[in-house]
């Protein structure tokens, strides 16, 4: 879910959710008005984009640009990604109202890039406006990508231990260890040079931490926060990092105090 940009005014939130139609999944992004205590006058802003029980992608969030980018899993059909015309297996950019913008790479079309098999994470660097990306490989092959306008980045016909001219190769790509990568979000704060990329690791129970350089190319990388089992979202807000786990959603292992909601300050030196 993500809120306008107007929320203070129009109490308007967006969500994104499964739902079946005719014994069919498909998903859909929905703007609700949120009003006393509750989520009233839901207006479809989106459907029809293909479902199932895995790979519904699924994170939405506005650009610097006001619009709303959505990202939308293969929904188990590995052939959809690489298909035009088909909502599945993107990065979706639309207006809050629905409506395609007019500087979208393909005509009269909600996608803006394509190739991905479970994308979840969205983040816009903070001084470049640069999008990067997580998704989800097979057989591990997970990925974090710089995402250009109208770009193919690959999947299902390769994946990011190859390269091909064809394709956009991910900045970071992972194949000696499931990482599973869902939330991402860049650290902003005084006396810090680099913002990094904070990325929520689900299977690979971890916020792995990316250091880029000034052009969004991979430097160095470093896993955190390794001892609350599968983190799903992980955002910065007014000098803190929030961590969502997600334990009871039948891969992890849990307890009692599942699913948590984890504040993080760091303290930042400036050396």
């Amino acid at each position: 879910l993500t809120l306008s940009f107007e929320f203070n005014e129009n109490n308007h939130l967006f969500l994104y959710y499964t739902y079946q139609e005719n014994g069919e999944l498909y998903n859909r992004v929905s703007r609700f008005t949120f009003e006393d205590s509750t989520l009233k006058d839901e207006v479809y802003i989106i459907e029809g984009i293909p479902g199932s029980r895995y790979h519904n992608g699924g994170r939405i969030k506005f650009g610097t640009d006001e619009k709303l980018y959505i990202t939308t899993g293969d929904a188990s059909n590995r052939s959809l990604s690489q298909d035009i015309d088909s909502l599945a297996g993107k990065i979706l950019r639309i207006n809050p109202d629905g409506t395609i913008p007019e500087d979208n790479p393909f005509e009269n079309s909600p996608v803006y890039a394509y190739g991905f098999r479970n994308p979840q994470g969205l983040a816009w660097h903070p001084e470049t406006n640069q999008l990067f990306a997580s998704d989800h490989g097979p057989d591990r092959h997970d990925e974090i990508n710089l995402v250009i306008a109208g770009e193919n980045y690959g999947l299902p016909n390769i994946t990011c231990s190859e390269s091909s001219s064809d394709y956009q190769s991910p900045i970071a790509c992972y194949t000696e260890f499931t990482l599973a990568p869902s939330g991402i979000d860049f650290l902003v704060m005084e006396n810090l040079i680099e913002a990094p990329l904070f990325v929520a690791g689900l299977r690979g129970n971890m916020i792995m931490r990316i250091d880029l350089d000034g052009n969004g190319n991979f430097v160095r990388e470093q896993a955190l926060f390794r001892d609350y089992g599968r983190i799903r979202n992980v955002k910065y807000y007014q000098g803190s990092l929030y961590l969502l786990t997600n334990n009871r959603d039948g891969r992890g292992t849990y307890d009692q105090s599942d699913d948590l909601i984890i504040k993080v300050t760091p303290s930042i030196s400036g050396e």
